[in-house]
């Protein structure tokens, strides 16, 4: 019997067309002879539409959306056509391909656990701090693994006192400075400041962007490495090790999704130009995968990530965490014999199978204390 699979994808974020994109590639790459596939839009507005009949890439633009409404009985999650008396369809597991927004930290992963529905990403916890390249890197203190020198500031405490923030920043962080968003990917939102005219004004910027600022300082000549990961019933697999080409100081998200695309003819980030396999010594290939895993590991990190390293002076920092990657991190894992195909398979039975092993472990209380609580005196 085919497995039921969701695949979710879209929601209210800045990558929401990247993540069409990274859906529509499993879409062409799941072996529909194994699976029935219900694709499930989430809209802009955060609304649920299940594409009826998307049988490829092609059909996204005239697929009909039918709203739908999940659930939860004594048979497990579903979900059904809003308003109708048809059928609850019982998902095995979901797909989840969202970047950025709820659905890629954390949201949407929650929801679909507390249903009852397998996922094939990291949970709620993970997800969330993944996304978060403030705890991310705060977590990972205390390790042998190197962070560039940061800090995090609130947008509220930017636009009540910028001049004391910016001191503040001087002060720790000698310049030139990179600002991110805390909790977007893509490249998006991120500006460099050299002087302290360019700090204050690249603050106010991003403040319209996010409710928390990273600042880090920002290293010349550096080199960029990419590695995913993956955990595939108790063992951890690494793929090939990419190094990315980028056409200014820093990879955006032109040198992401655009530049590749015309050169190449792929899509999403499988559209990026890279050196893969990247050409570095053996020392520093061990030390990437290593040091990858223990991320992997410390982070608690679930299904296929994909996590990104700067080397800069000999020095090899963690820069940040992509708990769903774009295209999946597909074309780092062919390399190594695991073709998409493949790959997705592996996702959606690690999936089931680490579901199944939950669901062994639960704990029932036995003490009826609202009734004592509302029977007492």
């Amino acid at each position: 019997m085919k497995k039921k699979v969701i695949l979710a994808f879209g929601g209210h974020s800045p990558e929401h067309e990247v993540s069409i994109i990274t859906a529509l590639q499993v879409l062409d790459n799941l072996e529909h002879s194994k699976y029935e596939v219900f694709a499930i839009y989430l809209d802009r507005q955060q609304n649920f539409f299940l594409l009826k009949n998307l049988k490829n890439k092609k059909d996204f633009f005239r697929s009909k959306r039918l709203p739908i409404v999940f659930g939860k009985d004594n048979r497990g999650g579903y979900f059904k056509i809003k308003g109708s008396i048809q059928r609850k369809i019982y998902p095995d597991v979901a797909m989840l391909c969202f970047h950025g927004g709820l659905g890629e930290s954390g949201g949407l992963s929650g929801f679909f656990q507390s249903i009852g529905i397998a996922i094939t990403c990291s949970d709620l916890e993970s997800s969330s701090i993944s996304m978060n390249k403030f705890l991310s890197k705060k977590i990972l203190e205390g390790t042998n693994i190197n962070t560039i020198q940061f800090e995090a500031y609130r947008t509220d405490c930017i636009k009540q006192d910028l001049p004391g923030v910016t001191k503040s920043i001087l002060k720790t962080i000698n310049l030139p400075v990179i600002i991110k968003p805390v909790h977007f990917g893509s490249s998006i939102g991120i500006k460099i400041a050299r002087t302290e005219i360019e700090l204050e004004k690249s603050l106010i910027d991003t403040c319209y962007l996010d409710k928390e600022i990273l600042v880090e300082r920002f290293l010349e000549k550096i080199e960029e490495y990419n590695v995913s990961v993956f955990r595939y019933k108790g063992d951890i697999l690494v793929s090939e090790i990419e190094k990315p080409k980028k056409n200014d100081l820093i990879l955006s998200y032109k040198d992401k999704y655009e530049t590749g695309a015309k050169k190449t003819g792929k899509y999403g980030m499988a559209s990026l130009l890279r050196e893969v396999p990247a050409t570095l010594p053996d020392e520093l290939r061990k030390k990437i995968i290593d040091q990858a895993k223990l991320i992997y590991e410390k982070i608690g990190c679930f299904g296929v990530v994909r996590i990104d390293f700067i080397l800069h002076n000999s020095i090899l920092y963690f820069n940040e965490i992509n708990p769903i990657p774009g295209s999946l991190s597909y074309y780092l894992w062919e390399p190594i014999g695991i073709d998409f195909s493949e790959l997705l398979d592996m996702i959606i039975e690690n999936a089931i199978y680490e579901k199944e092993k939950q669901d062994l472990v639960r704990y029932e209380p036995n003490d009826d204390i609202v009734s004592k609580f509302i029977n007492s005196d």
